[in-house]
C-alpha cells in the first residue's frame, strides 16, 4: 500500500472557499468518486470527489478550514506496484566503510560525509509558472517576495497579484533554492507564465517533511542515487567498527555546516523590494475592507505596516460619514415575548444573495416595465412537433433565453455595465445569459456562455445540465461568472406579475410568470378568440436604460416568441 496526498482540485476560483462538511474519517475504504468533503463558498456549494479508490490514512484539513486550488486534503494509501528496494550501498562504499581503522574512522567518516552532502546538494531543477488564478486575463504584478539566491521553503509567498477582485499570493511549490527569476513588480502576467526555476535538494526536501523518493514508478531510476546516499550515512551510524555517537554526530555537524552556508548566502542577498505593503498587511486590508492606496505608509520607504491600517481604521470611525447615506438598522425585537419561536441561521449562499440583492437595491434605480406576448402557434410547435425532432425536452424557457439573445444584439444597452465610476458605459460583445435556478440551499444562477451561438436544443441541453448541478452542490464557480443578463422564471408555480431585482452589474433582468388562456379580440374576423399569453417583467436600471427603451425590447421579444420562424431563422 503506497500514500499519497490527495489535493484540492481547480474549483474555478482563486479566493479561499470553506469546509462545510468532512464525508470520511481515518481508516475509511473509499471508492473513485465518492465524495470526501464539501465546500461553500457564496455562490455555491460543492462537492469533491475521491480521484481513486484507497484507504483514508490521515485527514489534513477539518469542518471550517478555509481552502483554496491546490490545497492537501487528506493522505490515501492505494494498492500500487511495488517498488524494487534501493537500499543497497553504492558500490564501493560498503568497503570503504569496513576498511576504517579505529585511528583514522573519525578522518575516513568526515570524508564519506562530505561526499554524500555534496550528492545530497545536488538538486534538482523545477520550473515554477503562475498556477490557475481563476481568470483568462492578465493580473498586476504588485509585490516580488523573493530574490535569486534565496533558500525558499515549500509554500512560502513568492508574489503578490493583484486584480479588479482580488490580491493573491502566489506561494512556492517547492523547497530550495531559487536560481532565476523572470518576474518583476508591475508586469502583467496570466496563467502559465514563467516565474522562474528552483533547484531542490534532499537537504531541502528533508527541512520541509517532503517525500525523499519519487512514488511516481517512472521517476524510480532518478531516485536511486539518491537513495543510495542516504544509507551512506545509515551504514556509518550503525557499523560495530564505530563509536555510534561519533558516527551519528559528524554527519549531523557536516549537514549542518552545509545548510548553514547556503543560509548565510542567502541572508547576503536577501534585499527586499521596495513594496507598499507585504502579504500579512494585505490580507489585514482586506478583512477591515481599507483600501491601501488611501494609506500613506509610515514605514521606512513609504511601506504600510498594520500600525497603519489600524490609525487609519481610527480615523475614519471618527469622521462623520457624508458620501453615503446612513444605512438603515432593523430594531432588535424579542419575537420570543409573543410566543414560541425557533431560530434558523442563514447558509451562506442565502447571506450572500441577500448581501447581492440588497447592495443592488441601494445603488440601482430600477424600474419594471410589463407586458405580455402571445405564445399560443409556439406553445403549439413546442408541444406537438419539436418531439419527434429531438429527444432533448425543451422547455419554454429555452425560447425565451433564445430570444432575449436576439434582442441583446438589437439593443445592445441592455448588454452592458456601468463602471464603478458611473460615468463610462462598457458595451458587451459576448452574450451569456443567467438562469435563476430554485436550489435547497438556496437562489443560484448558473450562467449559459455565447447563448447568440447556439440552437435553442442546445440551450436546453446547457439549462438543464447548469440547473441539475446547482440542485446536486456539483457547480463550479466559474459556472457562475461572467452573465450580462438575467431570466428569472416563475411560469412553473404561477402569478402573473413581479418585479425582480436587477443581478448588478447587469442592468436589466425579465422575469416570467404562468402563461394562460385570455380572450383576444381578432380585428378581422371582429371576434374574441382565445390565445395562451406569457406574462414579462422587465427591470431595468434606469440610468442606463430608457423608459422607452424597455418598452421597444419587450415589444421585440413578443414579436420573437409570437412567429416561431423569427427564432428558427
Amino acid at each position: 500500500m503506497n500514500s499519497e496526498t490527495i489535493y484540492i482540485p481547480d474549483i474555478g476560483a482563486s479566493d479561499e472557499v470553506e469546509v462545510i462538511e468532512v464525508s470520511v474519517e481515518v481508516g475509511q475504504e473509499v471508492s473513485l468518486d465518492q465524495t470526501m468533503i464539501v465546500l461553500e463558498s457564496d455562490k455555491t456549494t460543492m462537492d469533491i470527489p475521491a480521484p481513486q479508490a484507497g484507504v483514508i490514512k490521515e485527514l489534513l484539513l477539518s469542518v471550517g478550514d478555509k481552502v483554496i486550488t491546490g490545497s492537501p486534503m487528506m493522505n490515501l494509501l492505494m494498492n500500487s506496484l511495488k517498488v524494487e528496494e534501493k537500499n543497497k550501498t553504492p558500490s564501493g562504499t560498503e568497503s570503504k566503510v569496513q576498511e576504517l581503522t579505529e585511528q583514522s574512522f573519525a578522518k575516513q567518516a568526515i570524508l564519506v560525509a562530505e561526499q554524500a552532502c555534496a550528492q545530497l546538494s545536488e538538486g534538482k531543477k523545477h520550473t515554477i509558472v503562475i498556477p490557475d488564478i481563476g481568470t483568462d486575463g492578465s493580473v498586476l504584478v504588485i509585490e516580488v517576495s523573493v530574490n535569486i539566491g534565496d533558500v525558499l521553503e515549500k509554500d512560502q509567498t513568492m508574489l503578490v497579484l493583484e486584480s479588479d477582485k482580488s490580491t493573491m499570493e502566489i506561494p512556492a511549490e517547492f523547497s530550495g533554492v531559487l536560481k532565476s527569476l523572470e518576474i518583476k513588480v508591475g508586469d502583467e502576467i496570466s496563467t502559465g507564465d514563467l516565474i522562474g526555476e528552483i533547484e531542490s535538494s534532499l537537504i531541502h526536501a528533508m527541512d520541509n517533511d517532503q517525500p525523499l523518493v519519487d512514488e511516481n514508478p517512472e521517476n524510480v531510476n532518478q531516485t536511486q542515487t539518491t537513495d543510495s546516499t542516504l544509507n551512506v550515512s545509515s551504514s556509518l551510524s550503525t557499523d560495530k567498527s564505530l563509536p555510534e555517537p561519533v558516527a551519528s554526530k559528524t554527519v549531523q555537524n557536516v549537514l549542518s555546516n552545509s545548510k548553514h552556508e547556503n543560509s548565510t548566502n542567502s541572508q547576503e542577498n536577501n534585499i527586499r523590494p521596495n513594496v507598499y505593503a507585504g502579504p500579512a498587511v494585505r490580507r489585514l486590508a482586506r478583512e477591515m475592507g481599507v483600501p491601501l492606496q488611501s494609506i500613506k505608509g509610515t514605514s521606512p520607504k513609504g511601506r504600510i505596516s498594520k500600525d497603519d491600517i489600524k490609525t487609519y481604521v481610527k480615523n475614519r470611525l471618527n469622521q462623520p460619514v457624508v458620501s453615503e447615506p446612513e444605512s438603515h438598522q432593523m430594531p432588535t425585537i424579542d419575537f420570543s415575548q409573543f410566543g414560541d419561536i425557533q431560530e434558523q441561521p442563514l447558509n451562506r449562499i442565502k447571506q450572500a444573495t441577500a448581501r447581492n440583492m440588497t447592495s443592488s437595491w441601494h445603488h440601482t434605480p430600477m424600474v419594471t416595465q410589463f407586458d405580455e406576448t402571445d405564445i399560443t402557434e409556439l406553445e403549439q410547435y413546442r408541444r406537438e412537433i419539436l418531439p419527434s425532432q429531438t429527444d432533448t425536452k425543451v422547455t419554454m424557457l429555452a425560447f425565451v433565453v433564445k430570444a432575449v439573445a436576439n434582442a441583446l444584439e438589437k439593443f445592445p444597452q441592455f448588454n452592458s455595465s456601468l463602471d464603478n465610476t458611473g460615468k463610462i458605459l462598457i458595451l458587451k460583445k459576448y452574450i451569456n445569459i443567467g438562469i435563476a435556478v430554485e436550489t435547497p440551499q438556496g437562489l443560484m444562477v448558473p450562467v449559459i456562455k455565447d447563448v447568440n451561438h447556439k440552437t435553442v436544443v442546445e440551450i436546453a441541453q446547457e439549462a438543464s445540465r447548469l440547473a441539475k448541478a446547482a440542485r446536486d452542490k456539483k457547480l463550479p464557480l466559474d459556472a457562475m461568472q461572467g452573465g450580462c443578463f438575467s431570466i428569472s422564471s416563475l411560469g412553473g408555480i404561477g402569478g402573473t406579475q413581479f418585479t425582480p431585482i436587477v443581478n448588478s452589474p447587469e442592468v436589466a433582468i425579465l422575469g416570467l410568470s404562468k402563461s394562460s388562456m385570455k380572450p383576444y379580440y381578432d380585428h378581422p374576423t371582429k371576434s374574441f378568440i382565445p390565445r395562451l399569453m406569457l406574462p414579462l417583467s422587465l427591470t431595468y436600471d434606469h440610468r442606463v436604460v430608457d423608459g422607452a427603451e424597455a418598452a421597444r425590447f419587450t415589444v421585440y421579444i413578443s414579436s420573437l416568441l409570437k412567429d416561431i420562424r423569427h427564432l428558427l431563422l
